[in-house]
Formats: structure tokens, sequence, C-alpha cells
């Protein structure tokens, strides 16, 4: 006879760590293998309606329960969920920095995150916002231990930027480590791995100090008001006020590297999560074309889940579309 109950909860349809050998859907079988009951969540207590009908254009074909929102008559500002595409990324990339920089002024007291699912494909945007009103915070990368990651920013303010990257990680490797008391095995030992994850983003062409600026630190327990770039995986279990998610085209939203249905489901989970991290609005954009760090010029389709997410939205007021430099 079973002495105690067992109550699982999570999403399975935001699971997307597969890159590092999580499987959600077996574990999802294996824990409805063992379970006598299953209830589906469907209460949302973070999103506005207008953010969950754009959730659940995506997350229907899953098989996930509707998302409703806990109190609808509390979004009182009205619904937010606009979609726009662009010619090309320069000019997603404008329109981006405009409408960040508006709801920076607007709404001072938000947080504004702009999401996109690889970086490589954020390159016109990081160029536009050389010239933002309001420059916004980068955060794409995360290491592992938070406590490493605030000592290595610390020590990385003295490296040699005269060095190569794995030059300056070395660099940083012996500062840090030299800092502990040899006894101190394990310290040691986790300032060797989180080096060792450093040195993975060697072609990331940016100096280490600018890299370590970009770490997040996992531990904040709230994220400034303002305007935040960042990827997909960093922004997972974060929430913005408001969230632009770019460059919904074939080949990036699923990526071109996604070549099997398990892969595309991933991807598919991974869109849901970028939508999700949204409270007020969420705006969605793609181009037409765009060109890669190389100059190569490439020619989109938009996403496979575009149109049901198009569908979901309103039309542009006027204001917005001013907001989005759409002529």
């Amino acid at each position: 006879m079973c002495s105690r109950n067992i109550t699982y909860v999570g999403d399975p349809h935001q699971g997307i760590f597969g890159w590092a050998g999580a499987d959600p859907v077996h574990v999802l079988q294996d824990i409805r293998s063992r379970a006598d009951q299953t209830i589906d969540l469907d209460v949302n207590f973070r999103s506005s309606p207008a953010v969950l009908r754009v959730i659940n254009s995506v997350s229907s074909s899953l098989g996930s329960a509707p998302l409703h929102a806990a109190e609808p008559e509390e979004w009182k500002s009205g619904d937010h969920a606009y979609a726009v595409q662009y010619a090309t990324d320069s000019d997603e990339a404008a329109g981006i920095v405009s409408l960040t920089d508006y709801l920076a002024e607007k709404c001072p007291e938000d947080t504004v995150g702009v999401i996109c699912r690889a970086e490589y494909r954020r390159s016109a945007l990081n160029s536009a916002y050389e010239n933002a009103r309001y420059t916004p915070q980068f955060w794409d990368y995360a290491l592992d231990n938070p406590r490493v990651t605030r000592l290595l920013k610390r020590h990385s303010k003295h490296v040699d930027a005269g060095l190569t990257f794995d030059q300056q990680v070395d660099e940083l490797r012996e500062r840090a480590t030299g800092s502990f008391n040899p006894a101190d095995v394990d310290a040691i030992s986790e300032v060797h791995e989180a080096c060792e994850q450093l040195m993975q983003h060697t072609d990331s062409n940016l100096p280490l100090s600018e890299f370590m600026n970009r770490l997040r630190d996992t531990t904040m327990s709230a994220i400034s008001p303002g305007v935040h770039v960042l990827n997909a995986h960093v922004g997972k279990g974060q929430q913005f006020d408001w969230v632009v998610v770019m460059g919904l085209e074939e080949g990036h939203v699923p990526s071109s590297y996604s070549t099997t249905p398990a892969q595309v489901l991933e991807d598919q989970r991974i869109l849901l999560v970028m939508l999700s991290r949204a409270r007020k609005g969420v705006f969605l954009t793609c181009a037409r074309s765009n060109r890669n760090q190389y100059g190569r010029l490439f020619h989109n389709e938009a996403s496979r889940w575009w149109t049901d997410m198009e569908s979901s939205c309103q039309p542009l007021s006027p204001s917005v579309a001013v907001a989005m430099r759409v002529m």
C-alpha cells in the first residue's frame, strides 16, 4: 500500500533543453504511467488576454489546454498583440529600436525584452542599437554557477584586452583561481569549469570584457526597468512587461538545422517560451530578407507558425504603426 501521494507539476510544452539531453516527451509519458489523475492547469496569472491568444495559437497543435487570464478585467489598458513583416532585417531592426525607445520613454517603469531565437540573426539589430536613445542591456549568455559568474566579472576588469579571447580567458582563470586558498579544491574546480564554458564562445567576436557584461546573473530577483536584449534559452524563467519576438522566419524559427520532427517540436516549444515571457503585450516581427555576418543575402519565408500567430493579433493602430516604423 502506498503511504504517500506524489504530485508532479510542470509544462512539457516549454521543455527547451533537448540539446543538453533533456527529453520532456518521454518524461511526460513516464509520469503519466505513474499518475492516477491528470489535471490541466489552464489559468494564467502572468499574461494579458492578448498575449495568451498568441500563445494559444502556437500551443493548440501541441495538445495544450487553451490558457485564459485569471483576472481578465484587470487588463484595462486593452489588447496589445501585433505582427509586422518587414522587407529587410535592417528595416526590422530600425522598427524594433524605434518601438523599444517609444516603450522605454512612455513606460519608464516597465521592462522591455527583445528576444531572438539565435544571436547570429540579430546582427542588424545590434548595429541599430548603437544609435538608440535607450541603450539596452544585453544578456545573451549564462554560466551554470552564478557565484562564480560574479567572481569572474570582477576579475575580468583587470585582464589584458590586447590578448586573444582564449588568452584572456586563460588570464582570467589564473586571476580567479589565484584568489582562493590552494586547499579550496572545490572552488578552484568551479572556476575551471566556468572558464571552459567561456572557451566555447571564442567565436562570439566580442572582447572578453564586453562578453562578461552580457553574462546574466541568474540569481537576480528582479529585472531592472528598461530594454533588455537576449536569446531564447537565457530568457527561460524570466518575464517582461513587453516582449518583441523577432526573426520569425523559416530557417530561424524553426531552425534550418532542425531536420527531424523531434527537432521541429523543440523549436515550437522554444517559440512558446519566447512568447510566454510577455505580460502586457507582445510584438512579432519577421523580415523577407536578411544578410548574414559575411554580407550574404538570404530571402526568407515567414515561419510556419506565423499565419496562426498573425491571425491572433490585432490590426496595427496608427500610434503603433508609427512606433514600429510601418509605412
